[in-house]
């Protein structure tokens, strides 16, 4: 029984550090996204809805 309580401490210590780590680099670091929207096609503009 003593046995199994150490090995969960053990991952516990072992999770915790990680996702420490990750959370620290997640915080610190920027992410930049480029798109790209090329022009619509001419034949979407019969789909588009008709506004007053």
């Amino acid at each position: 029984m003593k046995k199994a309580t150490d090995r969960r401490k053990n991952i516990i210590s072992h999770v915790k550090g990680t996702l420490d780590t990750i959370l620290r680099v997640e915080a610190n670091s920027a992410s930049c996204c480029i798109i790209y929207e090329p022009e619509s096609p001419k034949g979407l503009s019969k789909f588009k809805r008709k506004t007053k």
